[in-house]
């Protein structure tokens, strides 16, 4: 990574191993240069050139930014201070790429569970970039705001088919719905409007549970909707809305290169841990 690419998909495997223990995020919180440098590096537009199988040599640096994300740290280091909304805009522009787009998805997971974050989620205009793979494309687009239908539109907005990027972003809805500044962020850029659509093709429980909770929190406006959610208890230090959401977690533990089972060397050795 400092300059020198040829082996970099493979020293982004290693950081995001790493990252997977509360140590290894702790040490990647240390440095908050070299954080800020993996992130630069994951969102750079020249990326490096296919190698080993891989067409994308920095996908696994978005693990590595989902599982620092996991510690209260590494979401100050990312979204918090006068870069934050930069950093969040950064990786909000990730989405669009369908590949990384899951370990994208789950790092802003672990940032919108944290009210800290969201002046830096909202000022990145989060939802808005996550709308075009929300929204069915066969839904009425009217009651949007102009300038997200007007988005939808040019993007060709599909409701995706992975799961797990659904629940992701039911959840990031749902940790939104925290604070009164999240509720209102998505009530103006069209969530109601889009989870009504969305629930409709829903078919997963998980996901239809935490959008059913967050539903009721957005539809109503006015000072009594903004007090009526707000619980006492927390999670990470969070207010929590309705039902307690899934608390912060650490990103999943990239798979094994089948590659690696046959070849042999130094680099053989390096991932024999690794569990498949």
């Amino acid at each position: 990574l400092e300059g020198r690419s040829g082996l970099v998909h493979w020293y982004a495997m290693l950081l995001a191993n790493l990252t997977t223990s509360p140590k290894g995020q702790e040490a990647a919180c240390t440095d908050d240069a070299m954080l800020r440098f993996l992130l630069a590096a994951f969102v750079t537009k020249q990326r490096p050139p296919p190698r080993d199988g891989y067409d994308d040599p920095l996908l696994f640096l978005g693990k590595v930014v989902g599982n620092v994300c996991a510690l209260e740290l590494g979401r100050r280091a990312l979204a918090g201070g006068d870069q934050g909304t930069a950093s969040a805009t950064a990786l909000a522009k990730e989405l669009k790429d369908r590949a990384r787009r899951p370990d994208v998805v789950a790092a802003l997971r672990n940032l919108c569970l944290d009210v800290e974050c969201h002046a830096a989620l909202i000022g990145a205009d989060v939802f808005a970039a996550m709308a075009p793979f929300l929204f069915p494309v066969s839904a009425e687009r009217a009651a949007l705001p102009e300038d997200v239908a007007a988005a939808l539109a040019a993007d060709g907005a599909a409701l995706t088919g992975d799961g797990t990027v659904r629940f992701a972003s039911a959840i990031c809805i749902l940790g939104l719905c925290r604070s009164a500044d999240g509720r209102a962020y998505l009530r103006s850029r069209g969530a109601v409007e889009v989870i009504r659509a969305w629930r409709s093709e829903e078919a997963d429980e998980e996901t239809r549970n935490a959008l059913d909770t967050s539903a009721p929190t957005l539809a109503e406006e006015g000072p009594a909707a903004e007090e009526a959610p707000e619980d006492t208890s927390t999670a990470g230090g969070a207010q929590v809305v309705g039902d307690a959401p899934p608390r912060v977690t650490q990103g999943p533990l990239p798979a094994r290169d089948p590659a690696a089972g046959s070849g042999e060397g130094e680099l053989v050795e390096l991932f024999a841990g690794i569990e498949d």
